[in-house]
């Protein structure tokens, strides 16, 4: 375990190759002493002006599951203009098929906007109300279930060599993941692989999710975070996925789909990156541009209809309390170097 930590360490230090794991010794997603259920679903959402929206929803957890668990992440965003960040809910009140979710970063500070959510006995379905009282503005809406969400946790005892180190050995050892259920064999299997990933003695936690969903192209974010015995804190890596939709066939597209990646437009591509990361005084971006240029797979972006957004994890671009970070390169950026962008119809 610790020389493959000390693997990942290195590979977040130059940039990638984190998405090449080891494969842990065991796949819990079989685990026999497992809990599974269906942990969510994302929605395709229009408001009663016609405006469009794409929301992720929550479903009620098991009694069994620990609380060691994280849960299922709600947020939601819009189409039209999207930029890759999502915007968090949190749940106010309810649960199951009827909730409240608010927009509110600052529990200090009244909610931003808000939905009242009804979803229909089977799930596949709801509607309800958007609030924003800044704005003196409601709408009605209703949506439609576009994914179905699984969580898979297995919890057990901390291996025996570290309890007598950990601060609190009765947490123990927690598996934790969270993956689309797409219906294609080759993008299920690929999710899968990205679902069971654990090289953690204490901690693995992976959550694969939708982040783009559209008749022409789906996109997918996976991340992998793990805790082992005798390190100060955490870590992790993730990987982006993007899979043009023809009919129910799912194929996996590169860079090369959306934009040239020719040695000139790689140069002008590169360099406004690197722009927006020194002026966010990311130190190591200029280091990240001589070992990870655009032809490397490991590269994660995400295109929306309004350019491209790139993502990178703690240690590619700055220290680990520098987050993961992101850049978005508008249409104007590219230039004549965009070959195509996703519709939001």
């Amino acid at each position: 375990m610790k020389k493959t930590l000390n693997a990942l360490f290195l590979c977040l230090a130059f940039g990638g190759a984190c998405a090449e794991v080891v494969a842990p010794s065991e796949d819990f997603l079989k685990a026999s002493d497992r809990i599974e259920w269906h942990a969510g679903g994302l929605y395709d959402g229009r408001f009663e002006d016609g405006t469009r929206f794409q929301i992720q929803l929550a479903y009620p957890r098991p009694a069994s599951v620990p609380k060691a668990a994280p849960p299922f992440a709600e947020h939601y965003w819009y189409p039209k203009r999207f930029t890759g960040r999502v915007l968090v809910l949190n749940r106010a009140e309810g649960s199951g098929k009827a909730v409240q979710l608010a927009v509110q970063p600052d529990p200090r500070v009244p909610a931003s906007e808000s939905f009242t959510i009804a979803l229909a006995p089977d799930m596949l379905s709801g509607s309800g109300t958007w609030s924003a009282p800044k704005l003196k503005k409601q709408m009605a809406f209703t949506l439609q279930r576009a994914v179905v969400y699984d969580y898979v946790v297995v919890k057990r005892p901390a291996p025996a060599d570290t309890r007598d180190r950990r601060v609190d050995p009765e947490l123990g050892f927690v598996f934790a993941s969270w993956f689309p259920v797409l219906g294609d064999a080759h993008a299920d299997a690929w999710v899968h692989e990205r679902a069971g990933i654990c090289t953690g003695d204490l901690e693995c936690i992976n959550q694969i999710e939708v982040r783009w969903k559209s008749p022409s192209l789906l996109s997918l974010d996976a991340s992998t975070w793990e805790y082992n015995d005798g390190t100060a804190h955490g870590n992790g890596g993730s990987m982006t996925r993007q899979y043009g939709v023809d009919k129910e066939r799912l194929t996996p597209l590169g860079l090369d789909a959306f934009a040239d990646t020719g040695a000139a437009c790689v140069s002008k591509i590169t360099s406004a990156i690197v722009a927006q990361l020194q002026a966010r005084k990311l130190p190591w971006a200029e280091e990240w541009a001589k070992h990870a240029p655009l032809q490397n797979k490991w590269l994660k972006f995400m295109p929306t209809p309004g350019g491209i957004a790139f993502s990178f994890d703690p240690y590619e671009v700055g220290p680990y309390s520098e987050g993961s970070p992101s850049v978005f390169l508008t249409r104007a950026q590219l230039g004549s170097c965009l070959r195509s962008l996703p519709a939001v119809d």
